[in-house]
């Protein structure tokens, strides 16, 4: 007879403090359901805004030869592997993609057919939710399978 519960679990990983108990909380229902989890960071691409000056002249590179956002994607691929190696998740299931966090969450879980998404949530201001919005209500507002909002507590 099989297990019940969630087959594969995906979860989201910006490396703060939030993503961080939201993956403990992913990996102790993994543990208890026999599940495969697996985790997904996701690389916003630089505002051109942020970089204007730099990409008004084609010739300048800051970085040398290597963009940005490879440079980004290198960065989170080791940190990512370094949680999986923590939380006993192989390789093959540390994700690193690039996009929006909101939608590239949801795509992911799709590709995968997880069961269930796993995601930290930062804060809880007004300026959060209007000048980014939020990933985690995005998430849950727009996912087509179950979803678990991990909220950081204070420590005490």
């Amino acid at each position: 007879m099989a297990k019940k519960g969630y087959r594969r679990i995906l979860a989201a990983v910006d490396f703060s403090e939030a993503s961080e108990e939201a993956l403990q909380r992913a990996e102790e229902i993994a543990s208890v359901c026999g599940s495969d989890l697996y985790l997904l960071h996701v690389v916003e691409e630089p505002p051109a805004l942020f970089y204007a000056d730099v990409l008004a002249d084609p010739t300048v590179n800051p970085l040398g030869e290597t963009p940005i956002t490879e440079m980004m994607v290198e960065n989170a691929q080791k940190r990512l592997l370094s949680l999986g190696q923590r939380y006993s998740v192989p390789e093959e299931r540390c994700l690193v993609v690039v996009g929006s966090p909101k939608r590239e969450i949801l795509d992911e879980a799709e590709k995968l057919g997880v069961d269930l998404i796993v995601v930290g949530r930062h804060g809880h201001g007004f300026f959060e939710r209007l000048l980014i919005g939020s990933i985690s209500n995005y998430v849950v507002g727009h996912a087509d399978r179950d979803v678990l909002v991990v909220t950081r507590r204070p420590s005490t």
